[in-house]
């Protein structure tokens, strides 16, 4: 049986429910550049990062733009709207100070830029949580590249076999696939069905995998909630 030793966990739409603020961006930024992204499904850009989003709807734009202007734009209104709007799933915070109680090391694994991903992180308050951060400035190939999460393993000095992934989206998966990890899927705030308690599951599946018993260590530390 394989010894899981440290996590490396997504964080947009894993940590922070901050999948539905994003979307409200790119498609407020787009709609003003002639484009209306709501004809399209929620979850069709969905993990991806902002170069692969752009590579999609340059075609559609009807107004002149550069791709850097678009995300730029993107991500200033991100930045000012985060703290009021985007939240920590339930557990998300406790399964990781779990985790981090137990001596094991946790990183994350993000697919946006560093100035979002330190936004997240200043949101979700996990910064003594974790050793390092990675974003998608710090790779040469965003998810679903297995780059990003190659490097998280580099960091953390442990082959990819005994470390797991935390993702919400396919192209998270696809990229700790691609480099090894083991994955524990969450669900998408985007996605219907009972997210709360099947993140909630999902975060329990973690802590077993690493040997910590997750009803205690959760209730521990204030989660009210079935755990099987």
């Amino acid at each position: 049986m394989t010894r899981y030793r440290a996590v490396l966990w997504d964080v947009d739409g894993t940590l922070i429910d901050s999948e539905p603020l994003h979307l409200a961006c790119i498609r407020g930024v787009t709609a003003a550049l002639g484009f209306d992204m709501t004809t399209e499904p929620e979850d069709r850009y969905l993990g991806l990062d902002h170069a692969a989003v752009f590579a999609a709807i340059a075609p559609r734009l009807t107004r002149p733009t550069t791709f850097e202007t678009w995300k730029q734009d993107i991500v200033a209104t991100y930045i000012a709207r985060v703290d009021a709007e985007a939240v920590p799933f339930v557990g998300a915070r406790e399964t990781m100070a779990a985790i981090a109680a137990a001596g094991i090391p946790q990183g994350c694994v993000s697919n946006s830029e560093r100035v979002v991903v330190d936004a997240n992180i200043a949101a979700l308050g996990i910064a003594p949580l974790i050793g390092f951060s990675l974003s998608r400035d710090d790779v040469p190939a965003g998810k679903p590249d297995p780059a990003p999460y190659r490097l998280g393993c580099e960091r953390l000095g442990i082959v990819p076999q005994e470390v797991i992934a935390v993702e919400d989206s396919a192209t998270g998966a696809a990229s700790a696939a691609g480099a090894g990890l083991r994955i524990v899927r969450v669900p998408s705030v985007l996605q219907p069905g009972p997210v709360s308690h099947s993140r909630i599951e999902g975060f329990g599946d973690v802590l077993r995998l690493l040997g910590i018993d997750p009803v205690h260590a959760l209730r521990n530390l204030g989660v009210a909630t079935r755990i099987g």
